[in-house]
């Protein structure tokens, strides 16, 4: 039996991706598309965790922010945008070689709005649960 040290998520599907900036700090990140679903995931290592020696609140929300984001801007066209309220509930706890997976999910759009939610889980075990607003900013004309 592979340890969760020993874990490849490539071996599971998973891609790493990471961004310029902040992202590229925190990450690699993960990502993976079941149907039309966009999964984000973090293997958690020594640097993304608290004194407690479990992922730090921050880190997580930063993961449910950067992967609701990423739902929003797939169902808005990929038009720019931000966040503009963002709430989260920490449940559990995630601790180093564990594979956090965040499932975003759009609740609902509007013109210029989209509604968030994501759930992370461990397995089967939830760990965190956030909701979030992000404002899709106007279409820059040429």
């Amino acid at each position: 039996m592979m340890s969760q040290e020993d874990f490849d998520p490539s071996r599971e599907g998973w891609e790493p991706f990471s961004e310029p900036g902040h992202i590229e700090l925190t990450g690699p990140l993960w990502r993976k598309q079941e149907g039309d679903e966009l999964l984000v995931a973090l293997h958690v290592k020594d640097k993304h965790l608290n004194r407690n020696g479990v992922v730090h609140g921050g880190m997580l929300m930063t993961l449910l922010d950067h992967a609701m984001a990423m739902g929003s801007w797939a169902h808005n066209g990929q038009r720019r945008q931000a966040t503009i309220q963002f709430e989260t509930q920490f449940i559990g706890k995630a601790e180093r070689d564990d594979f956090l997976v965040v499932r975003p999910q759009v609740m609902r759009r509007a013109r210029s709005l989209v509604f968030m939610r994501a759930v992370g889980t461990v397995g089967e075990r939830v760990v965190v649960s956030a909701s979030g607003v992000w404002t899709i900013f106007p279409e820059e004309k040429s």
